[in-house]
């Protein structure tokens, strides 16, 4: 009962239908403590996908605890098995982590989990490449824009060889792309957050949160072009998605916010 739970609970996050999951998730989380051992794998997955519920709504502590649980149990397992799921909880917090802008943390442990993906799984696979992607945003955010443009074109030599909606790709490339150019030219930065914005809403819908954080970083590069009004609406589109998805309280909502409140005071 408690594996269809959890189950059911992660199909719903993946969905965006956070209240249905929280409620199975956390139901699947407490029939296993009652009934299994504290170093049991199947725990370790309640606490993973937990965890992850948490860090896509954005109560990053919680999802930090929940996820240190799951990696104590996981890296107990000296399986190859016990390394792949180490490697997806270290994967899921170095997010978290950069998001947080705890990028020095976050490059440690998103490196981990690549050199495993790699060891276990090769360069090539999904999991492994998901990793790299990671890497080169956690670079991105670090400024060290010659290494992640490396990462860039390692990425787009993969995405193609993976079974996935061409414009999630698209989105990602883009998105890297218009990150890496900001500060080089705003112009060129914007043409790419246009295009990823694009393949961003075809993949997943006007309204998802990954839409609200390229609207933010949108909204930023116009106000680097002086186009105050276009950035604005972007930042309240980008806050309006974090209302109706999330909270504003969410991370990369904040971010919206901080920046919108920003720009409405320096125009008086």
């Amino acid at each position: 009962r408690a594996a269809m739970m959890n189950a059911i609970g992660d199909a719903y996050r993946q969905l965006g239908l956070f209240a249905q999951a929280e409620r199975m998730l956390t139901n699947a989380l407490k029939i296993r403590s009652e009934n299994l051992p504290d170093n049991h794998p199947d725990l370790a997955e309640s606490y993973h996908n937990l965890g992850w519920y948490f860090h896509e709504i954005g109560n990053y502590p919680r999802a930090g605890s929940l996820y240190d649980q799951a990696l104590e149990i996981r890296r107990s397992i000296d399986t190859d098995e016990g390394k792949r799921l180490t490697a997806n909880t270290l994967h899921n917090k170095a997010w978290m982590l950069a998001n947080e802008g705890w990028e020095d943390e976050a490059e440690e442990m998103i490196r981990e989990a690549l050199r495993i993906r790699t060891e276990l799984l090769g360069p090539d696979n999904r999991d492994a490449i998901f990793s790299r992607i990671g890497l080169l945003f956690v670079l991105i955010e670090q400024e060290r824009l010659l290494e992640a443009t490396e990462h860039i074109f390692a990425i787009v030599s993969r995405l193609g060889s993976l079974n996935i909606d061409a414009n999630v790709g698209q989105a990602v490339t883009q998105f890297a792309l218009g990150m890496t150019t900001r500060n080089i030219s705003p112009s060129l930065s914007e043409m790419h957050l246009q295009a990823a914005l694009r393949a961003c809403e075809t993949a997943m819908g006007n309204d998802s949160i990954y839409v609200g954080v390229i609207c933010c970083e949108l909204g930023t590069t116009q106000e680097a072009q002086t186009r105050f009004a276009e950035a604005a609406e972007n930042y309240k589109r980008a806050i309006d998605i974090g209302r109706e998805k999330v909270d504003l309280e969410h991370p990369r909502i904040r971010l919206a916010v901080e920046r919108y409140a920003d720009l409405l005071r320096r125009q008086g």
